[in-house]
């Protein structure tokens, strides 16, 4: 018989009824729940009797991760004119889907920060409406913060360069007839130094990245979904493409051709103009990461049993989540460690110097073994 399928039982006392009993001695019961009530109802004692069998509630070994499957599929790019870059990840019950949009802001400050981040939002699909949870909003903190110290996006390579501008063509008369031809400094050279641009020529201007994270999950832990988000967060990154953006002018005027002859040059007013996203797919450039092989986020929870400490990895399932108060969070790669996050929230299950060790040598195992998959 699996375990999965046995019952527990628990026993109550019923106290005596007065017209019926005499004595002071109360009736015993016997009550049985199967085990998913049980790790709702008492979710320490479910996991303490599964950890003196040597097994989890979710049937997994103490250090073992649930397999990881990751899709970069151009559906949504090819559906969607706003959608950037894109990336599935799914384990278990779990899938996440991150789609990275773009914003454009002006560069105001001339002592900005060597790196940039990506601005996620995260929302846990679990059947309910209403504003964002403090789990949501909590884990996009996190996320926002650590990729930023993990200097995986240069500034650099948000920055808008050779900003173009669309011209339109005086000779049609109609609204509906009006066509425009888009120029570039570094692609049409030639027409370019006809051209005499004011304001926006002479400010920067910078893409920010925007990342709307859809989780679909029953009982998954939250730190589980963090390294779920994180590892689809730098997925999207790998195949993010940035487009060229260009000024168009809020009113009708081009520059002739036969005007290159001659001394006369066309006047834009750009300062009533609007920064556009040039959607043509064969413009896209692929910017410069940081982004080492085999990075991956893995979590550990640390939880006493008979007097000894057990390490359990990649905490799932209810009872996990609520019994276990002692955790870990490490970001490792092939080279080195990016981060560890601790948390001694019980001091029956503290955290030693070897259970520490041993959680970042199973990180840099996940790391290698992630590193010989791409």
């Amino acid at each position: 018989m699996r375990f999965g399928d046995e019952h527990q039982t628990l026993k109550y006392k019923q106290s005596p009824n007065s017209k019926n009993q005499t004595s002071s001695m109360a009736e015993l019961k016997q009550v049985t729940f199967s085990p998913e009530v049980l790790a709702r109802i008492a979710p320490d004692v479910s996991l303490q009797r599964h950890l003196a069998l040597g097994v989890r509630p979710n049937l997994r070994n103490f250090t073992e991760f649930k397999p990881v499957e990751v899709s970069n599929s151009t559906q949504f790019q090819d559906n969607n004119d706003n959608v950037f870059s894109s990336s599935v990840v799914k384990s278990g019950s779990t899938t996440i889907i991150n789609t990275i949009t773009l914003g454009i802001v002006e560069n105001f400050n001339s002592n900005e920060s060597e790196y940039a981040t990506i601005y996620p939002c995260v929302e846990i699909l679990r059947g309910r409406l209403g504003a964002p949870t403090d789990e949501e909003m909590i884990l996009s903190q996190d996320l926002f913060e650590t990729l930023y110290h993990n200097k995986i996006i240069p500034s650099t390579s948000l920055k808008i360069n050779n900003l173009g501008i669309s011209i339109k063509d005086d000779q049609t008369t109609t609204t509906s007839q009006t066509n425009s031809t888009i120029y570039y400094p570094d692609l049409n050279p030639g027409q370019w130094e006809y051209i005499n641009l004011t304001s926006h020529h002479h400010k920067s201007y910078s893409f920010v990245l925007l990342s709307n994270i859809k989780v679909y999950s029953k009982s998954t832990s939250t730190s589980s979904l963090f390294d779920l988000c994180y590892l689809s967060m730098l997925e999207a990154l790998k195949s993010l493409k940035l487009p060229r953006c260009y000024v168009s002018e809020s009113f009708t005027t081009k520059v002739a051709m036969k005007s290159r002859r001659s001394n006369t040059r066309g006047l834009v007013d750009t300062n009533k103009a609007s920064i556009n996203i040039d959607l043509n797919k064969s413009l896209y450039e692929k910017i410069d990461l940081n982004i080492k092989s085999g990075t991956i986020a893995s979590n550990f929870g640390v939880i006493s049993h008979e007097g000894n400490t057990i390490l359990l990895a990649d905490l799932e399932g209810e009872a996990e989540e609520s019994s276990v108060l002692s955790r870990l969070s490490i970001i490792t790669n092939n080279d080195s460690i990016n981060k560890i996050s601790l948390v001694n929230g019980d001091p029956e299950s503290e955290i030693t110097l070897e259970m520490l060790k041993n959680a970042i040598e199973i990180s840099k195992q996940r790391s290698r073994e992630q590193g010989q998959q791409i």
